[in-house]
């Protein structure tokens, strides 16, 4: 039986005969920005971004590609005086080509692992107001605005002249256990082939054994067969109606509507199709808490359920 798995990101510490990849990636990614800066502001940011200093450098690779960076200051920061206790984050890059494949989500939590490891309460970061999916990114990843700790990068370089300020916007995320609200973000597209709502998870909650999402299928839609290899699932249907394939061979079927729950055990094989006129709307939690979670594509069933009668 064939299996196939989406390209695991993998993430660890940079080897001393990849930092001239992680220079030019930094100066690439950037780089793009140039637009956006005076020359001169922009080279001393960049040479400032590329050295390490004291940091531990992470990159990520895809497929043994390096294809993202990232850099942990574990006793505070270079650009800012931080609250004691603080770790800070900086230089996050990832190759245009490997966008939305989780690679800055992977690279931003190890970030938090080691911070957290190391006995550090808070981590921080800076980034400027043009970068706005990273922005993005870090608010859905649990990241708090802490304006006390912006930092006027033209000034902390001595350029004068316009802009007269470059201020770079500081974001804060507590690692001490805490109770988190978290609104609604923007979805994701899991590897099952369902788009899902951002939630709670490891990455936007710190969770550490479970994460909850929302799902919606639209009329027709199906997911690709899959399982889930080393934890369990719960779905509560909150609106529509779905059927469920499930088992060796996808053997099973089960109808749902609002709401019924199913519980689908580790390792077992399935596929829900949401057969009906209106959008299937579920609630989604796993034991699992990262968000792009283990699956285990199964293309060899995808087409066992029959389309017409399903």
């Amino acid at each position: 039986m064939t299996r196939t798995t989406a390209p695991p990101v993998t993430v660890r510490e940079v080897r001393p005969e990849e930092r001239d990849d992680v220079a030019t990636l930094l100066r690439r990614a950037y780089g793009a920005f140039a637009d956006e800066l005076p020359p001169d502001l922009l080279d001393r940011w960049l040479d400032d971004v590329v050295e390490p200093g004291d940091a531990v450098t992470l990159v990520g690779h895809i497929g043994g590609r390096l294809v993202g960076t990232a850099r942990i200051h574990l006793d505070g920061s270079r650009t800012a005086a931080l609250p004691p206790g603080s770790a800070s984050v900086r230089a996050v890059a990832v190759d245009p080509d490997a966008r939305r494949s989780g690679v800055a989500t992977a690279l931003m939590g190890e970030c938090a692992a080691q911070a957290r490891a190391a006995g550090a309460t808070a981590v921080y970061l800076h980034t400027a107001p043009f970068m706005h999916a990273a922005a993005a990114l870090y608010e859905r990843l649990g990241y708090e605005r802490d304006p006390a700790h912006d930092v006027d990068v033209a000034a902390l370089y001595g350029i004068s002249g316009p802009p007269v300020q470059a201020v770079i916007s500081a974001y804060r995320l507590d690692l001490v256990p805490r109770c988190r609200v978290i609104r609604p973000g923007q979805g994701y597209a899991g590897r099952q082939g369902l788009t899902y709502a951002a939630g709670l998870s490891a990455e936007s909650a710190g969770t550490r054994g479970l994460c909850l999402h929302t799902l919606t299928i639209p009329p027709g839609g199906r997911a690709k067969a899959h399982r889930h290899e080393a934890h369990e699932s719960a779905i509560y249907v909150v609106r529509g109606k779905a059927v469920v394939w499930w088992g060796e061979g996808l053997a099973h079927r089960d109808e749902m509507e609002a709401g019924d729950f199913i519980y689908i055990p580790a390792g077992v094989p399935h596929l829900p199709i949401n057969p009906g006129s209106e959008p299937a709307f579920a609630v989604v939690a796993r034991t699992d808490p990262n968000e792009q979670e283990s699956v285990v594509l199964m293309p060899e069933l995808d087409d066992v359920p029959d389309r017409s009668t399903s």
